[in-house]
């Protein structure tokens, strides 16, 4: 008898337990699609970026500094987050740094005053250009390190992303974002665009 309500209790466990494995992958995939809003938009016509032999896309970036405060170890740890870290390994992106006049992806940084952005990306030419407001980073308290989670945000745009209502996400409409990886949304955003 008590081996018969042992496998009923097992039964009834491992049941529970489809039930919650079911529940928690149709929410994953629900999730994607309720955050697609922001990475169905391919505004920028990024048919026209070199692919390398393995079709994908050359990003030959830059980094000037013109102000004060020096990112680039930020600007390397964001490249290797998006070059290693992004889609298992499975990113679509081959980087390579250079000379501002070689690149695809311009980035600077510079004090441009009291204004309401840390980061912003320029995404409408062929050169896209991410611009580092130093100015928070020497008046406000907003440290260094957390350039690296604005570089992170910038590249999105960079790649094709949009702004989403979703705090759990580096394309989180709201600054400062301190989500430092990206998240099921930003990511089905970048596979579903290359």
């Amino acid at each position: 008898m008590e081996g018969r309500t042992l496998f009923k209790n097992i039964k009834k466990f491992v049941i529970g337990g489809l039930m919650v494995t079911s529940l928690l992958m149709g929410a994953n995939q629900s999730f994607a699609a309720d955050h697609s809003g922001h990475y169905n938009r391919n505004l920028w016509n990024y048919d026209d970026w070199e692919h390398d032999s393995n079709g994908k896309v050359n990003v030959v970036y830059s980094y000037i500094q013109i102000g004060d405060v020096n990112y680039l170890s930020e600007v390397n740890q964001s490249v290797y987050h998006w070059d290693y870290e992004v889609l298992g390994g499975a990113q679509p992106f081959e980087f390579e740094y250079d000379h501002a006049v070689n690149a695809n992806v311009r980035i600077s940084s510079d004090d441009f005053g009291n204004v309401d952005w840390i980061g912003r990306a320029n995404v409408g030419s062929a050169t896209k250009t991410i611009q580092l407001n130093e100015y928070h980073d020497l008046n406000k308290g907003y440290y260094t390190s957390s350039y690296y989670t604005v570089l992170n945000h910038e590249f999105g745009h960079v790649f094709g992303l949009d702004h989403y209502d979703c705090s759990s996400e580096v394309m989180y409409k709201t600054s400062p974002n301190y989500m430092k990886d990206l998240y099921i949304g930003d990511e089905a955003g970048v596979a579903r665009i290359y």
